[in-house]
């Protein structure tokens, strides 16, 4: 052991492990890739369920079975990564930048179609799940901006 004017105890081996941002930066690369594990793995299966026509319970099964998956990942994803609170603040004004955009967004499309200059088109799924999601991330690229 080390002594550092007696009041800090240093030991010799833990100055050879990782830094703590490094350790977050990996949970963090694990997480986003057991993330996009899930999602892929959630689409496959809503994929298949299209063309599907088994029993109920094991349509059901299908349905629930990628969704445990994700609450796995949640309970695991809470203790390998806490996110700090600067994090927290980003992730909400991320969040607030999509919703209030999506929003906005859509009353301005709506008058936009009513006006006829857009063509009408019906909001798919996977049409509003993008947008939402292109939305976050321009709302956490804006919201980091401003805490550099």
């Amino acid at each position: 052991m080390l002594y550092i004017r007696g009041a800090m105890k240093t030991d010799a081996s833990a100055l050879n492990q990782t830094s703590a941002p490094d350790q977050r930066s990996r949970n963090r690369l694990v997480i986003g890739l057991m993330s996009f594990v899930s999602g892929t793995v959630i689409h496959f299966t809503g994929k298949f369920l299209t063309n599907y026509d088994g029993p109920l319970a094991i349509r059901i099964a299908l349905v629930l079975g990628p969704w445990a998956l994700v609450g796995v990942l949640a309970v695991f994803c809470r203790g390998l990564y806490q996110a700090d609170e600067l994090e927290v603040l980003i992730n909400r004004e991320a969040l607030a930048f999509a919703f209030y955009g999506a929003l906005i967004g859509l009353f301005v499309l709506n008058q936009l179609q009513s006006a006829g200059f857009v063509a009408d088109f019906a909001w798919t799924t996977k049409r509003l799940i993008g947008s939402l999601v292109l939305l976050m991330v321009a709302g956490t690229f804006w919201s980091k901006r401003r805490y550099r």
